[in-house]
């Protein structure tokens, strides 16, 4: 890995936690298509193995073994379960990361352009109902003020010396 590879980071909560995340399994993907491409390389390659000229020589003298390494070899580079299909394996598993991290990032955008719409409405609500409110609850206790008989009266006063009471 190294420096081509790039190091996967560890990221623990934070309010960048779940981006961090992405880039990480974006890194993933990288290394492992980079793997497949370089594996699919050395499977096209090491093929030409079974086609050596001194292996095929040696195809006169001993034709059981020449047709045992050859099926080897072609089974360890090409065949199923070689080096070639584990590369078109790793390759697929990093197409499906890269899906994956594109759609979880769309839809967390979608739940923020909801967060926001929704919080746009109940500050456009709160704003439009709350004056009204404000209103009708002035209104109500002054009316419930003049109803209670405690509230109705004049406030009493202690008697005036001079009053004679």
């Amino acid at each position: 890995m190294g420096e081509e590879g790039g190091g996967i980071v560890s990221v623990t909560g934070g309010a960048g936690g779940i981006e961090a995340r992405y880039e990480d399994i974006e890194t993933l993907a990288r290394l492992f298509d980079d793997t497949g491409d370089d594996m699919r390389t050395y499977a096209w390659d090491d093929k030409g193995i079974a086609a050596n000229g001194d292996l095929v020589e040696s195809s006169i003298l001993s034709p059981g073994t020449f047709a045992s390494a050859e099926s080897a070899v072609l089974g360890a580079t090409i065949g199923p379960g070689g080096v070639a299909f584990e590369a078109v394996d790793l390759e697929v598993d990093a197409l499906a990361m890269r899906a994956n991290v594109t759609i979880l990032r769309g839809v967390d955008d979608l739940q923020r352009q909801a967060f926001e719409a929704l919080d746009y409405l109940g500050g456009r609500l709160l704003g439009t109902v709350l004056p009204s409110l404000l209103l009708i609850g002035g209104v109500g206790a002054l009316l419930t003020a003049a109803r209670n008989p405690l509230l109705a009266k004049p406030a009493l006063r202690p008697p005036r010396p001079d009053s004679g009471r």
